[in-house]
């Protein structure tokens, strides 16, 4: 009993540990090494000794010792994963499980499904879809209707409509058919610049209503509509810098302010996904250009030396005081060309974070290295 006693005390130590060092960070490293050592010290360590010359005991004492190295073993685990995971900076990051990009992957579409039963019992589907979450002045919007489920001739007509939820004004827009003989489907494409500008600012509910032989089934559609707090108008040169590939982005900024964005590194041939980058600054009219850089440790983990393209943009103006959301931004393009190098152009500096290092020296003192 007490061997079994030291086990669960040992175990509970180091997993205490574990988890009290990475909700508290780095900071007071020495200090909880210390506090652990103590914690150990004072284990009834004699006991195990004592207990190993009693013959009927010794089986127990091995699978003791054998489920300690199975816990050092776990803790080198952890360690060996948590060095891999941060082997890259966090702003050019190398897709793990590459794939082939396909344009359509960065569209967020907006959509919902909704089934009904109808007067006869039988179960239709009214499903609407927008082409966006996210409009911007100037922007067409496009959206389908569909119901399925229908048998035999019916009479179906889709009624539209706008509303902006904090006025709650309200603007008709009206959809047609498609011609689809699987579904019966309908369109509409609107231009938003017909409509006022302060109406459509904010969020904006896209009311359906299809009216089938006479009963009405709802669906809606959220969307917001904005001015775009800043447009990427163009990628400059990319050059070798040191380790990194400079990837200059040029804007036309509306709003000034702290800008993030985010985009995707593919190989230009191939579309393979390489790299994610991010990157952030304070952008102004005369202050535009922000610059993502990607990490010649991530390019060789991506084994391509370009040329590359640049795609799936994410650009957001941090939310200022007295702003409820971040203002999105825009892309004038959604595919900018990127030159590449041969990774003798670069300086191999590896990347290195003494956070990341004094954590992983730490679990590995765990294990027991």
């Amino acid at each position: 009993m007490k061997r079994k006693h030291i086990l669960v005390t040992v175990t509970l130590v180091l997993i205490s540990a574990l988890a009290f060092y990475f909700v508290v960070g780095s900071s007071d490293l020495e200090t909880q090494q210390e506090d652990l050592s103590d914690l150990v010290k004072d284990v009834p360590t004699k006991d195990v000794a004592l207990a190993t010359k009693a013959p009927k005991e010794s089986i127990q004492v091995n699978e003791s010792a054998a489920e300690l190295n199975h816990l050092q073993a776990q803790i080198d685990a952890i360690s060996n994963s948590f060095i891999e995971m941060n082997k890259y900076p966090p702003y050019s990051l190398p897709i793990q499980n590459t794939y082939i990009f396909n344009g359509e992957q960065t569209t967020q579409a907006n959509a919902a499904s909704i089934p009904y039963k109808d007067q006869f019992g039988s179960e239709i589907v009214v499903s609407a879809m927008l082409d966006k979450k996210v409009y911007f002045y100037g922007d067409t919007l496009q959206a389908q209707v569909d119901v399925s489920g229908l048998n035999g001739t019916n009479e179906i007509q889709i009624f539209g409509q706008l509303v902006n939820i904090e006025t709650q004004k309200t603007y008709n827009v009206s959809f047609v058919k498609n011609g689809n003989q699987a579904l019966t489907s309908f369109g509409l494409s609107q231009d938003l610049a017909e409509f006022d500008n302060h109406f459509l600012k904010g969020e904006i509910s896209l009311n359906i209503n299809a009216k089938i032989n006479g009963e009405v089934f709802p669906n809606a559609l959220v969307f917001r509509y904005t001015q775009a707090s800043a447009t990427l108008i163009d990628v400059g040169n990319a050059n070798p810098n040191e380790e990194h590939l400079d990837i200059p982005l040029i804007f036309d900024v509306e709003e000034p302010g702290y800008y993030f964005v985010s985009a995707l590194l593919i190989d230009a041939k191939s579309k393979r996904a390489l790299i994610n980058l991010q990157g952030e600054s304070r952008l102004t009219s005369i202050n535009n250009e922000l610059v993502l850089k990607a990490h010649i440790g991530a390019l060789k983990a991506s084994n391509s030396e370009g040329p590359y393209e640049l795609v799936g943009f994410t650009i957001k103006r941090g939310a200022e005081e007295n702003e409820n959301f971040d203002v999105p931004g825009t892309s004038r393009s959604s595919t900018y060309k990127v030159s590449g190098y041969q990774f003798d152009r670069y300086i191999d500096i590896e990347y290195k974070n003494q956070l990341v290092n004094e954590r992983a020296n730490f679990l590995k003192r765990l294990g027991g290295n």
